[in-house]
């Protein structure tokens, strides 16, 4: 990943259409989230906002907010 950031004190921002590698292969947001089923909002809070690493991001199940 090769984040922009807007100044030091700031968090990680993505540049549009950030691509991210994981085992080898290369994608953005939107295709990493359709491939693990998760929300693209979902992926990018975890990884931009909450700065978890990409494999604790893409491994880490959603919770779903419509399960019982």
């Amino acid at each position: 990943i090769k984040p922009k950031t807007k100044s030091s004190k700031s968090k990680l921002r993505p540049e549009k259409g950030a691509q991210i590698e994981y085992n080898g292969k290369s994608q953005n947001i939107c295709a990493w989230a359709r491939e693990l089923g998760i929300s693209p909002n979902t992926l990018y809070g975890r990884i931009y906002k909450m700065e978890w690493s990409i494999e604790k991001a893409f491994t880490t199940p959603s919770r779903g907010r419509n399960k019982k």
